[in-house]
């Protein structure tokens, strides 16, 4: 189902910040999750925003929306960060969320889920959609 879907990728958004708040406050350095949404795909960066490592496949931590292993229909919609609304959600060198954002993932461009992203525990808070 569609919204089976979107509870996919939303763990999935929720693995990549938990992984750059860990890495950032584990290494002392800067690392972020970067949003492409031209491209359809987010990344764990490092300060060069160089993809590090996913602990659990050792390939660069990259997640395509348009894969073969992602549901099909999933679409990135927006991301946005900060002042400037970069598409980065940016963690210090103790793994502290520098600015808050919003998320918005959507799924055969219908069934759509927005979040805010919550600074003090870098986790995606599902914002109700009124019509």
């Amino acid at each position: 189902s569609d919204e089976r879907k979107l509870d996919m990728l939303q763990i999935e958004l929720q693995d990549a910040m938990d992984h750059a708040r860990n890495v950032s406050y584990r290494m002392g350095a800067k690392h972020s999750v970067v949003f492409n949404v031209s491209q359809q795909y987010l990344a764990v960066v490092n300060e060069q925003v160089v993809p590090v490592q996913d602990p659990l496949t050792r390939a660069p931590y990259i997640v395509r929306m348009i894969f073969p292993d992602q549901p099909e229909g999933v679409r990135l919609e927006l991301a946005q960060f900060g002042d400037n609304n970069r598409p980065l959600a940016a963690f210090d060198e103790k793994g502290v969320l520098t600015d808050g954002g919003i998320v918005r993932i959507s799924v055969n461009g219908t069934t759509q889920r927005w979040f805010a992203v919550n600074t003090a525990t870098a986790t995606l808070e599902e914002v109700p959609i009124t019509p």
